[in-house]
């Protein structure tokens, strides 16, 4: 019997357990095998461990025991996806009612009822499963998700990913080993059919019935359950003001089923390059959504607003090598059509996340929107930042009805405001009255800035007719005439000096 909790990792070139004996991979440690394992007696790999392997070749035989620790109540769905082979859905979870297990359908933007008596889990395949009939419903409680078969592994796990269109491609996959994975890496394998979206499940927040809120005729109250990831960093679920907000990883642990994005319609290939026994992508430890990037230059910051029901919606702002000002799926998330909704615009988008041209430069103008279902007072908030921003640049919230100009870096800023959505009261600005303008245009609407190699001039509500540009003693040294709501002047169209 081997206990790795007790006498320690290992790395082998392979692993027989012989009959009779047991291998156990405890919480928190992980063994590395070159090629594959033959599990002639027992082996158990508790919640946290890792079994990784290197060759993609690697055959395994035998049967392990796999366990997974979740916090559930009655009603939540945890999204699920199996680490073995053979492993079927009824027998995972036999609490649950028949008719609550269910795969997604990409084009439809739903679910789809799956039999659980007679459907095992497909690898690379997530399944939304409701918790146990039997569990309680007001407190969460330790549910141990069973997984028992012989262990996936290497490049023979695939995924047939569905895009029918830019409005769509959402598909519900899940990491199909006994370890843990990286989506950076994931993304990467697979940059032709997707950008690195990817949305996790938190059974954070309950639907609230129009009768227990103070929110008049406005019908029933949701708020956004899913944390979200991308290249550009990560935002929370909306979590209660009070409450600790809990960040999506890179690093994904094992049975854990999440939603990506898809560009393109093809095959989603999973290999043992993306397994690891790492358990924190050097910002967020790795979570298992239930209840409850890397390498590139960034200077972000996180901003929430908490509105007067105690909810707190956090957005993620940021300067990232290869990012753009105009929309970019692998940099840019859309927000969900919640409620209370917190977001930065782009374009015609409104963001949970938004990448932005790197380096960074102080004359960015960035708008801000909300979705208020309250009337009453809001807050917004510097939760987090890196980068310039963690070394003390300044970051001004601009007020358009009121003028004022507040430094998050120093304070948060409370306003009250009716119900409805709002798309320009705030903008993110770094320095006061850095947006240029002529008297026939106000502030709100046309914005001038450098982006890359040139400068920009952007308008937010109507289309351009023409730029002229002038030097200080009046001569006018360029024109372009314009039917459009932005244009970028490249450095080799302007004069020198």
């Amino acid at each position: 019997d081997y206990q790795t909790g007790t006498f320690g990792t290992f790395e082998a070139c392979s692993c027989e357990i012989e009959s009779g004996k047991k291998l156990v991979i405890s919480a928190g440690t992980h063994i590395t095998l070159e090629r594959g394992l033959s599990a002639k007696g027992e082996v158990e790999i508790e919640s946290d461990g890792n079994l990784i392997q290197i060759s993609d070749s690697a055959v395994n035989s035998g049967s392990v025991t796999l366990k997974r620790n979740s916090k559930q109540k009655r009603l939540d769905y945890t999204y699920w996806g199996s680490p073995v082979a053979g492993q079927n859905l009824k027998a995972f979870s036999p609490g649950t009612r028949n008719s609550l297990f269910y795969t997604y359908l990409e084009g439809e933007n739903s679910f789809q009822v799956v039999n659980p008596l007679t459907t095992s889990f497909d690898p690379g395949k997530g399944y939304a499963i409701r918790a146990s009939d039997g569990a309680n419903s007001s407190t969460s409680e330790l549910f141990v998700g069973t997984f028992i078969g012989t262990p996936n592994n290497g490049s023979n796990i695939s995924f047939d990913l569905k895009y029918s269109g830019v409005e769509n491609g959402w598909n519900l996959i899940s990491n199909p080993y006994p370890s843990n994975i990286d989506l950076h890496s994931l993304t990467a394998l697979n940059s032709g059919v997707t950008d690195g979206l990817y949305y996790f499940w938190t059974n954070t927040n309950a639907w609230v019935s129009n009768g227990s809120t103070s929110n008049g005729s406005y019908g029933t109250y949701s708020q956004n359950n899913y944390a979200i990831i991308n290249a550009l960093g990560s935002t929370p679920a909306a979590t209660p003001a009070s409450g600790d907000a809990v960040y999506p990883s890179s690093i994904v642990k094992p049975g854990q089923g999440f939603i990506i994005k898809a560009k393109a319609s093809g095959t989603l290939q999973f290999n043992n390059s993306l397994r690891t026994s790492d358990t924190t992508d050097g910002i967020h430890e790795s979570v298992f959504f239930n209840n409850k990037g890397a390498g590139l230059n960034k200077d972000r910051i996180w901003l929430s607003l908490t509105t007067p029901k105690g909810s707190k919606n956090t957005l993620l702002l940021g300067y990232v090598e290869g990012g753009s000002n105009g929309y970019d799926p692998k940099f840019d998330a859309k927000a969900m059509n919640t409620s209370d909704r917190f977001y930065s615009i782009c374009e015609d988008h409104g963001l949970s996340i938004q990448g932005r041209s790197y380096p960074f430069v102080t004359g960015d103008v960035v708008p801000l929107g909300a979705r208020y279902y309250d009337p009453g007072t809001y807050t917004i908030k510097l939760e987090n930042k890196d980068g310039v921003f963690a070394s003390g640049q300044s970051v001004y919230l601009k007020d358009n009805e009121t003028g004022a100009y507040v430094n998050l870096q120093e304070e948060s800023y409370s306003f009250t405001a009716s119900h409805g959505d709002d798309n320009s009261r705030f903008e993110i600005v770094y320095v006061p009255n850095v947006t240029l303008t002529t008297s026939s245009a106000g502030k709100e609407d046309v914005q001038v800035y450098r982006e890359g190699e040139g400068f920009t001039v952007s308008a937010r509500y109507s289309s351009l007719e023409g730029v002229e540009l002038y030097d200080l003693s009046g001569k006018l040294l360029y024109k372009k005439q314009l039917n459009s709501k932005k244009y970028t002047m490249s450095n080799e169209e302007l004069p020198s000096g």
